[in-house]
Parts: structure tokens; C-alpha cells; sequence
């Protein structure tokens, strides 16, 4: 397992690992409610936004994913990062659920409309791996 949270109700955690799935728990029995499958690679980090309808997943494609919960489907491929060695890349959403941060290896930071997949602003500065974004 590579990332996990909770929702903000405290009674579902989200996994995503190096098996590249995404999966859901019932954080009272342990057991799994959903599971994403998908060929993205290893699922690098996982994270809920405040409404519970919208989960962003990062793997080492170099692609940041958007998914309806509810259907397990992905809404948005967010591309941008560069990685040549460990393709490495977290993103979590800003609290209001509007957008997207990611940070990865190759140093780049960027904020993403969590609406729309665009580009909302690159951070410069970084000259190493960006681990995380919150």
C-alpha cells in the first residue's frame, strides 16, 4: 500500500498500492467494499474530495486520475508531469474540493480545476522530487 485516507466520516479508508488497484474498506470490518482496477501502473497516492463523490489517484504513468465513486469510472486523465527515473507523483485536493495539487520527482508542482482537468498554475522553485502536496 503506497497511500490511504479516510473519508470524512471516519468510517471508510481508501488504499491504493504498487498492485495498481484503488480500493475501498470498510473501516469497521476490514473488508473491502470496491476495488478499481485499471492498467495505470503503480498507484502512488489516493485522496478523497470533501464531498465523497470525487477521488483523485496518482500512479507511475505520470498521470494524475479523477474517478466517480460511485461508478468506479474515471472522469479526467490530468497529464503534466515529466518523470524519467522513478516516476513518482502524489496529488491531493485543496480543501474546498476545487482543486487538484501534485508534486512529483521531477520537481514539478502543479494546481489542476478538479472540474475541468486544466492547468490552473505551474509552481516554480523546486530544483528536486516534490514527495507530497496538502
Amino acid at each position: 500500500v503506497s497511500s490511504a485516507v479516510f473519508n470524512s466520516a471516519g468510517n471508510l479508508i481508501v488504499s491504493g498500492g504498487k498492485d495498481a488497484t484503488v480500493r475501498f474498506w470498510d473501516a469497521r470490518s476490514g473488508l473491502c467494499l470496491k476495488c478499481f482496477e485499471s492498467p495505470l501502473g503503480e498507484v502512488t497516492s489516493v485522496d478523497l474530495a470533501p464531498n465523497g463523490v470525487h477521488l483523485v489517484s496518482s500512479s507511475k504513468d505520470n498521470a494524475l486520475r479523477l474517478w466517480d465513486v460511485r461508478t468506479a469510472k474515471p472522469l479526467l486523465v490530468l497529464k503534466g508531469h515529466q518523470n524519467t527515473a522513478r516516476n513518482f507523483v502524489r496529488a491531493r485536493f485543496a480543501k474546498g474540493g476545487t482543486l487538484v495539487a501534485s508534486g512529483s520527482d521531477d520537481g514539478g508542482a502543479f494546481l489542476w480545476h478538479a472540474s475541468s482537468g486544466e492547468l490552473a498554475a505551474r509552481l516554480g522553485g523546486h530544483t528536486d522530487v516534490v514527495y507530497d502536496t496538502a
